[in-house]
């Protein structure tokens, strides 16, 4: 059965043309209810390219001076500036204006071989449109800005496929082509070769995809689900930059970018400052006086701190679970090997308890977290001596404290010395374990929330280091 509003959408957009350069270039706009009422009464000679009603709101394909006409007459349709743009790769384009157009891109169209697309929708997607996409043999995977999906495809358009690629929903689509599945890189050192992962699509078993890199000439040193379904992997493997090239052309592959080899630990600000208490002077002692009249502390709470460890036998942390993670073995789970004590430092910023009732010279209480009525779990899996990311994946992580009862986590620490491709796999894992982090536990999502210290950077572009990039992360 078809859904409604499919049903409703096709009626509605009779005749949009698909895959084709408008002659002038038009713009998407979005227009409030009371607004679209007005602008049926009298759209008569406005040569309007798309119409889509949302319910709530209409969304329309213009030509500028048509906007600039009907502000004129008091209707407006809030121009969507990037709504045809398609982001990918650090690149921003609309495709109908500039198309991809090069020898790969036209191999890839006329063969019946499974592999990435890019569908672009005419406006915000609806779960109809998904529906139709998987109708056509398609699975989408990864939204893509702005209104766009990542989707796979396992053969050629088919029937199905032809009659989507003319639906009315569709503003464009075409075959994911190497040079957007990554960033420009730059060049390896001396030795020749590098540490990269790659996004690989797993529903047909992600062994097919670790084949096909081996058989260029990867080196692949490790694998793990980048997300619940298993539909994409992450996999982390050495090569070189033509054997990276190579890569890149497998149709499995998703995105191919630099993999850090290594965690780095970040620094803090202090409890007073953060709570506003300061004055021309400087801080000012009475954080928990502060608190009272907040009404909260933390207690109740269970936070995990995922750092080097924390001193399990610290008298102001109110520790309830520690757990080591790989490489990082103590005999006491979760405690701190690194030589700075950088997680013991973060935990006693988060819920230091200031047990000892020591104070400096002016007052301020020594070991005087934000939220001293937190509990915590100690994971010691930034120590800096397993494998990096971990072995089982960043999901690893954050199942980790789930399962020992914290109900989110402290990251204080990048993922690499540096930002050197902006969003990247470890951005986009971490948006999914703050909506899921427990992929064992398949039919229910146990939300795992996250602070980054994203802030120890800026303000430049490009500055944030990997997983900062993240969406969903605090």
């Amino acid at each position: 059965m078809v859904p409604a509003g499919c049903l409703a959408l096709i009626v509605l957009l009779q005749g949009a043309a698909q895959g084709q350069i408008h002659a002038a270039p038009s713009v998407a706009c979005r227009m409030s209810e009371s607004d679209a009422r007005r602008f049926d009464a009298q759209k008569a000679g406005t040569r309007v390219v798309r119409d889509i009603d949302y319910g709530t709101f209409r969304w329309l394909e213009l030509e500028r001076h048509e906007i600039e006409r009907l502000a004129a007459s008091g209707i407006e349709c809030r121009p969507e500036e990037a709504a045809n743009e398609i982001h990918i790769a650090g690149r921003r384009f609309d495709p109908l204006v500039h198309p991809i157009e090069n020898a790969e891109s036209a191999s890839l169209k006329a063969a019946a071989e499974p592999g990435w697309w890019i569908v672009q929708f005419a406006g915000p997607i609806t779960d109809d449109w998904l529906w139709w996409l998987e109708r056509a043999g398609m699975d989408p995977v990864q939204y893509l800005p702005v209104n766009a999906y990542l989707v796979w495809r396992e053969s050629g358009p088919g029937a199905e496929g032809t009659r989507l690629a003319s639906a009315p929903f569709l503003r464009w689509s075409g075959p994911l082509t190497s040079d957007l599945k990554r960033r420009p890189m730059a060049k390896l050192g001396e030795e020749g070769t590098g540490r990269f992962e790659a996004l690989v699509y797993g529903g047909r078993g992600v062994e097919q995809a670790v084949g096909q890199m081996e058989a260029v000439g990867c080196r692949v040193t490790g694998s793990f689900r980048a997300q619940p379904d298993g539909r994409l992997w992450t996999v982390f493997f050495e090569a070189t930059t033509e054997t990276v090239d190579a890569a890149a052309r497998l149709a499995e592959t998703l995105w191919i970018g630099r993999a850090a080899d290594r965690p780095e630990l970040a620094g803090e600000m202090s409890s007073v400052v953060n709570a506003g208490g300061f004055q021309a002077s400087g801080p000012i002692p009475g954080y928990l006086d502060t608190l009272d009249d907040f009404g909260a502390d933390g207690s109740g709470v269970i936070w995990a701190v995922v750092d080097s460890g924390l001193d399990r036998q610290h008298p102001d942390l109110d520790i309830v679970e520690g757990i080591n993670g790989p490489g990082c073995e103590t005999p006491v789970p979760g405690d701190d090997l690194s030589f700075m004590k950088h997680g013991t430092a973060v935990a006693g910023i988060l819920s230091g308890t200031a047990a000892t009732g020591r104070a400096d010279a002016d007052g301020f209480l020594y070991g005087l977290g934000v939220a001293p009525g937190a509990r915590l779990v100690a994971h010691n899996g930034i120590c800096g001596l397993g494998p990096w990311p971990p072995d089982e994946g960043w999901e690893s992580l954050t199942r980790a404290i789930l399962t020992a009862g914290a109900v989110g986590m402290n990251a204080s620490w990048f993922s690499g010395p540096a930002d050197q491709q902006g969003y990247d796999s470890s951005a986009r894992a971490m948006d999914i374990l703050v909506r899921d982090g427990n992929f064992e536990t398949a039919d229910i999502a146990e939300p795992c929330p996250m602070v980054f210290a994203a802030g120890n950077n800026g303000p430049a572009a490009m500055t944030l280091r990997p997983p900062n990039h993240a969406k969903n992360i605090i």
